[in-house]
This record gives structure tokens, sequence and C-alpha cells, in this order.
């Protein structure tokens, strides 16, 4: 084991392209999950924010490099080279971080308390425990799907039908539109044709209450 180490550490921090070859191989692999992810589903659950972080961490970590180059090595030019070379991969941690953020992946976890408190409830009044996480799409226009639980909604918050449609009475286009969101959540949930729509504003987005049946499903949408 120890071998092992000392051999990673000296391919690493001995030779002009390790800390580099680090960084590209393991940014294509997490870049190749956030992909399989985006279109398969959790192939592997990984967070957004830590495969940017990793990525930034080992560019950073080609600084390291140079710098043992240049006061352990006493190979200036090495260092100076490396040096460049971080700053390219920083600058690929951020365009890849910026493509990363946006592909539109499933969600594995509910959002943060606070973000539920501001975004939701203080909107809808509907209280926090009356609100089950069903799912959702991670990306710059985020979806979040729960279960309403607790009986009857108040819905004089909400204006009648679907934020995709002007016409109340016409629920065609929303009949098509949320079976595809929850498609895409994978959340197993089959909405009747009778499925009555409700919706309001929000901050950046809007919030769809679904009836459907004794069921109630709240969507939000970030815009």
């Amino acid at each position: 084991m120890k071998n092992a180490i000392a051999a990673f550490g000296k391919a690493v921090y001995d030779t002009w392209y390790g800390a580099v070859a680090l960084f590209v191989v393991v940014s294509v692999a997490l870049f190749g999950l956030q992909v399989a992810n985006e279109h398969l589903g959790d192939v592997v659950p990984w967070p957004k924010d830590a495969h940017v972080l990793v990525m930034i961490g080992l560019a950073l970590n080609v600084g390291v490099a140079a710098v043992v180059s240049a006061f352990v090595r006493r190979k200036l030019a090495r260092a100076f080279g490396l040096l460049a070379m971080m700053c390219a991969s920083l600058a690929c941690s951020i365009l890849v971080g910026v493509v990363v953020c946006c592909l539109p992946t499933r969600m594995t976890t509910p959002p943060c308390d606070e973000w539920v408190d501001e975004t939701i409830c203080a909107r809808t009044g509907i209280g926090k425990e009356k609100l089950s996480f069903l799912g959702g799409i991670s990306a710059r226009e985020s979806t979040v799907v729960y279960e309403v639980s607790g009986g009857a909604l108040d819905c004089t918050r909400f204006s009648p039908g679907s934020p995709w449609t002007s016409d109340p009475n016409d629920s065609k286009e929303a009949d098509a539109i949320y079976p595809l969101i929850l498609r895409r959540c994978h959340i197993d949930v089959q909405l009747p044709d009778n499925a009555a729509f409700y919706h309001c504003d929000c901050t950046n987005g809007f919030i769809t209450i679904i009836m459907a049946s004794d069921k109630g499903y709240l969507v939000y949408q970030r815009l």
C-alpha cells in the first residue's frame, strides 16, 4: 500500500504531466457521469456542487505540483509550465462547471428548509409538514415536485388553470406538459383526465397545484 501511494505521489508531483493528467482523467470521468445521469437518471447520484469543487481542487493541485517542482525539485522551467497549465485547468473548470450546472439531472435530495419556507410555504400558505418531496430536475431552470397532504387546499391564493395556458377551461396543454415533467423526474404518478389545475406566480418562476382525484401535487418551475 505504501509503495502504491509513493508511486502515485511520484507520478503526480515528480513529472511535468502527472498532475495535469490526473485533472483531465477525473474531470472527464465526472463529466461523463453527469451526462449519463442526464440521459439515464441516477446512474450514480453525484451532486453538481461537489463535481465543480473537485475539478477546482484538482486544478489547484497542478499549482501544488508547480511549487514542488520549483522548491523541491529545483526545476523552474517545469514549474512555470505547470503554473500555465494550472491557469488553463481553472478556466476549463469554470467552463465545464457552467455546463454541468445547466445539465438537467434528476434531483436526489429535497431543497433546504429555508428555500421551502421562502419559496413555497410563504407564497401558497401550505405548511411544510404537508409537503412530501417526490422528485425534481436540477438545472438552471429547475423543477421540484411535492405531494400535498392534509385535506382541502386554500385555492384562494391561486388562479384557476395552468400557467401554460391563458384559458382556465382549456387544460389540453397542461395535460400534455405535466405528465412529461413527472416522467422526467422519475415520479410514478398517473394524472387522470379530469385533473384540475391552479397556479400562482412566485420568485423567478411559478407554482402549479394539480388536484387529481383524492391526491394533490405541487409543481414548482423556475424560469
